[in-house]
């Protein structure tokens, strides 16, 4: 045997500065810096005051599911939480969230429907529902009067 073949080589270590320049360069710091603003700032929204909780009585749900939104003049003014079977087994309660700054819609006088496709003589409407989500409308009712939780 050659005594060239018996000898094994020995690894350098490499110790200090460019070590620790090359792992700081190697690995992806700024993503995990990235990460924890998108956390802090999904949590910081989370945390803003929610706006006020209405319930909307409905005779019929034509599908709609939380998720879905409220719209006034074609803007999205809140969003549906939850949707339930009447106590009285007459209709469905919808409980909305409506964003902070639109809970002057809550008022008396209100009107909310769900918007659906309808196909009549001459008249087409809600076509947008067709593909997309299903959405309450309103019509706010005097913006001066009382301030009212349950709508039917």
């Amino acid at each position: 045997m050659n005594s060239n073949s018996d000898t094994i080589p020995e690894a350098a270590i490499a110790r200090g500065g460019e070590a620790t320049r090359r792992r700081w360069r190697t690995r992806l710091w700024w993503l995990t810096g990235i990460c924890i603003l998108i956390a802090i700032g999904v949590t910081a929204s989370s945390l803003r005051a929610p706006g006020q909780a209405i319930v909307v009585h409905f005779r019929d749900g034509y599908g709609i599911k939380p998720g879905d939104t409220l719209r006034y003049r074609g803007i999205d003014v809140g969003s549906v939480t939850e949707v339930h079977l009447a106590s009285d087994m007459q209709g469905i309660d919808v409980t909305i969230q409506l964003a902070p700054e639109h809970k002057r819609i809550a008022v008396e006088g209100s009107q909310f429907w769900i918007e659906r496709p309808r196909l009549r003589l001459g008249q087409v409407s809600g076509l947008e529902t067709v593909l997309g989500a299903k959405y309450v409308g309103t019509i706010p009712g005097d913006l001066d009067g009382p301030r009212q939780r349950e709508f039917t």
